[in-house]
């Protein structure tokens, strides 16, 4: 993450939900400082790589792997790692844990230029494999990410930069990535959201939930869902929505999606529960809420644990 200055840090801590008390990591063998990194869970570690870090070290290519078990780092190898990126700060998911290996996919290369490459990482044997070019997704960064089980799916974001990192365009499409078979099929644009970036991209255990965000008319508050098996859209009903918004977190809880926070014109921030089997919309309680925009979220398989952007901004909510 970064501090209120903008700069980088390299260090973190264990939250505890029984105890609501939070434990520093080792900081032995710690990532060197960086923000807008990709991480993912194992089951067993917490992978961090790439990101944005400080002076040479701006578009790092390192990473390490964190065990809570025993509050121990150990670093990963970059034989073979994909080129130095950034995931943006429109908090585009660039990285997926398949159960074996870690995929990372896209984001901001060198001079705020978006990247169409990618690499499988196997943390058992510490080795980088590079994802195929064949059919390859456009390049964009601000996207979503999802694991389905047997392919990883990216789609929206934006393309290439201008100055300061303007869009010059606002993407909708996307495709699916098979490990197994190495390649990449596009998906159908039929019936797809409108183009935008900052969005939530949720997968159920049967289909991908796409939104919020914003295109090029300003911020939304609609989406849709894509049926895999069949390459279907469906749109999510806005009536009754929460309100439009960018960057905001999303869990899925078995049944319904969960989404709050993120940068809105609302206030005081509401968020929303979908539920996909009614396909109706109802309001998450303000009671208790963090005061600050969530910048994570989890599912604990009971509450969403949210983590905001200033100090004592977590909270729990329960459905």
């Amino acid at each position: 993450g970064e501090n209120l200055g903008g700069l980088p840090l390299g260090d973190g801590a264990l939250y505890n939900p029984a105890t609501d008390a939070w434990t520093p990591l080792a900081s032995v063998g710690a990532p060197t400082p960086r923000t807008r990194y990709v991480a993912v869970w194992t089951g067993t570690d917490m992978i961090v790589w790439g990101g944005h870090g400080i002076g040479l070290d701006a578009l790092p290519v390192t990473g390490a792997l964190y065990s809570p078990a025993t509050n121990s780092w150990r670093p990963m190898s970059t034989v073979g790692a994909p080129s130095g990126r950034t995931a943006s700060d429109l908090r585009g998911g660039t990285a997926v844990w398949t159960g074996t290996e870690m995929i990372v996919w896209g984001g901001i290369g060198p001079q705020n230029t978006p990247v169409d490459t990618g690499a499988r990482y196997n943390p058992a044997s510490d080795t980088w494999q590079p994802l195929s070019r064949v059919n390859v997704p456009a390049a964009r960064y601000g996207h979503v990410a999802v694991w389905t089980g047997d392919r990883m799916i990216v789609w929206g974001g934006a393309g290439p930069c201008t100055t300061h990192c303007g869009a010059t365009t606002y993407l909708n499409s996307g495709a699916a990535y098979d490990p197994s078979s190495e390649t990449w099929q596009s998906l159908t644009t039929l019936n797809a959201p409108t183009p935008r970036v900052a969005h939530t991209g949720t997968w159920t255990g049967r289909e991908m939930i796409i939104w919020g965000g914003r295109d090029q008319s300003g911020r939304v508050n609609s989406g849709a869902r894509f049926d895999v098996s069949s390459d279907v859209w469906r749109s999510t009903p806005t009536d009754c929505a929460i309100s439009a918004r960018e960057n905001p977190v999303a869990v899925w809880n078995g049944n319904e999606l969960l989404i709050w926070g993120g940068g809105a014109n609302a206030v005081p921030l509401v968020g929303g529960k979908f539920d996909p089997i009614t396909e109706r919309w109802l309001p998450m309680t303000t009671t208790n809420q963090p005061q600050t925009a969530s910048v994570a979220a989890v599912w604990t398989g009971t509450e969403m644990i949210v983590r905001g952007s200033g100090n004592d901004t977590h909270g729990r909510y329960k459905p």
